[in-house]
């Protein structure tokens, strides 16, 4: 893929990559599909563990997705963002798998906890270099506080550049503003719980 410098031109790249790249491999191109796996794969397992700390679990989910993918590849709809499509499916078959397992006995999917931490996020080396470990732990304990829709929003949002839009289907919300509510009702609580004292 070529190197852009215009931020709109990298996002048309980006997206005539994904296409072609998930065209290639619905018509039954194994070099496509080595590729969508080596790229995502980790993305994938680091969002399930985010749900369950098992991670031999989360693991064999994720393997059964791939070969769940690769077998109903003609089937499989188009798509720009390859994330946005793997993320949104991975989700669901991730909370069926939990609950088959019997992890979640007394829990519905939308029960499932969902933990971040600040040293996920792609700013770790700032924070690292600019904050203290009391500013660090006094994030990750903010952090905790809000709900589990409220971080799973946020990861989505900052963490993986995910928009709105994205975040409201991969959530199974009816609507873009729920989303977006969402996520400005947890940097609202953010900026609430970080101005209280940490013990």
């Amino acid at each position: 893929m070529k190197k852009v410098s215009d931020p709109k031109e990298a996002k048309v790249v980006e997206i005539s990559y994904d296409s072609q790249l998930w065209n290639e491999f619905r018509e039954g191109d194994e070099l496509a599909f080595g590729r969508i796996y080596e790229e995502y794969v980790d993305v994938l397992f680091n969002y399930g563990k985010k749900f369950s700390s098992d991670r031999e679990l989360v693991k064999d989910c994720v393997q059964d997705f791939f070969l769940y993918l690769r077998e109903k590849r003609v089937g499989l709809g188009a798509t720009t963002s390859i994330k946005f499509y793997l993320l949104r499916s991975f989700r669901r078959r991730l909370f069926n798998y939990i609950t088959k397992t019997g992890m979640t006995q007394h829990q519905t999917p939308t029960d499932l906890e969902f933990q971040i931490e600040v040293q996920d996020c792609s700013v770790q080396n700032f924070i690292e270099e600019e904050a203290n470990d009391f500013m660090v732990k006094k994030l990750n304990k903010s952090l905790e506080q809000l709900t589990a829709k409220e971080r799973e929003a946020v990861f989505f949002y900052y963490y993986e550049g995910i928009g709105y839009k994205e975040i409201a289907d991969i959530m199974e919300f009816s609507h873009v503003s729920s989303a977006r509510r969402l996520i400005y009702t947890a940097l609202n609580n953010l900026k609430g719980i970080l101005h209280e004292p940490v013990y």
